[in-house]
C-alpha cells in the first residue's frame, strides 16, 4: 500500500488508475467548511509517480471531483461547481487545462466517461426547470473537440 498524500486538507480519495499506474480522484485541499456547501474545498487530482498528487483546479466553484474517467493518456472527466458553488458543469482535463464542457443552455451537467480518442459522454440540462416538475431536462451528450 502506498500513501499517495493529499493537497493540503486531511482527506484524499483515490477512485481510478489506468493502465500507467495514474490516478485520479478528490482531495481536501483545506479543513475549513464552505459556508455554501457545509464541506472544506476539494478538487480533483492527476496522482503520477515520481511526480506526485497535481491539482487540476475547479471551474471556480470550491468542490470538483474526478470520479468517472481517467484515460490511458492522463486525461481526467468528471464534474466541478462554477463560481458560488449554485451549478455544476462536466469537465475535462486534457493534460494541460481544465475545460468547461458546459450545458445545452440549462445550469448543470456532468461528464461520465472518456475514452483514449478524448471523446466525453455525459448528460446536460437543456433547460434550467421544466413547467410540470420543476426540473431541469437532461440530454445525453458526446462531446469531441471542435464538435
Amino acid at each position: 500500500m502506498q500513501d499517495l498524500g493529499t493537497l493540503g486538507g486531511p482527506d484524499a480519495y483515490a477512485l481510478l488508475v489506468n493502465e500507467h499506474g495514474q490516478v485520479t480522484g478528490w482531495s481536501y485541499t483545506d479543513s475549513t467548511p464552505n459556508p455554501t456547501t457545509g464541506l472544506p474545498t476539494f478538487h480533483p487530482y492527476l496522482w503520477e509517480n515520481g511526480k506526485g498528487m497535481r491539482d487540476l483546479g475547479t471551474l471556480g466553484g470550491t468542490v470538483a471531483q474526478a470520479v468517472n474517467g481517467l484515460n490511458e493518456s492522463g486525461e481526467v472527466v468528471g464534474s466541478t461547481t462554477l463560481a458560488g458553488d449554485m451549478t455544476f458543469h462536466p469537465f475535462l482535463w486534457d493534460g494541460k487545462h481544465l475545460i468547461d464542457l458546459g450545458t445545452f443552455g440549462g445550469d448543470n451537467g456532468e461528464a461520465i466517461w472518456l475514452n483514449n480518442a478524448e471523446e466525453v459522454v455525459g448528460g446536460a440540462q437543456y433547460t434550467t426547470s421544466c413547467p410540470e416538475n420543476g426540473l431541469g431536462g437532461i440530454h445525453a451528450f458526446l462531446w469531441k473537440e471542435g464538435y
